[in-house]
């Protein structure tokens, strides 16, 4: 899997899976996004906007072996409101625990886009 990183301005280390996390709903942007699945977009935290816009290796992804597990994605063209959501974390099995990260969603309607994640860290 691919690990992508930018050092902050504060020389801070930042992931790719960094930018999405949010608090609330006013955190998350959509930016553009191409994903071999077809997803055209993502939501990220603004606060990383400048960050991700300065790293094309962010704003694409197309592992061919990821590729082929995944398919084709959900079409993400009516998808117009980024928000934050609460999303279990399971990779402690002693401790799982709730995290929140920015998603995609049609304004006005329960639910949200799950993009095919292809954990970017």
């Amino acid at each position: 899997m691919l690990a992508f990183s930018c050092l902050a301005m504060a020389g801070e280390k930042v992931t790719l899976s960094q930018i999405k996390v949010c608090e609330s709903d006013e955190d998350c942007v959509i930016v553009p996004y191409a994903h071999c699945c077809g997803s055209t977009r993502q939501a990220i935290n603004r606060k990383y906007k400048d960050m991700y816009d300065a790293n094309p290796q962010w704003q694409k992804f197309n592992d061919p072996d990821i590729c082929a597990i995944i398919g084709q994605c959900q079409d993400d063209s009516n998808f117009d409101e980024a928000w934050c959501r609460e999303i279990s974390d399971l990779s402690s099995a002693l401790r799982p625990e709730t995290k929140k990260e920015c998603a995609m969603r049609v304004s006005n309607q329960p639910g949200d886009i799950n993009q095919a994640e292809d954990s970017q860290e």
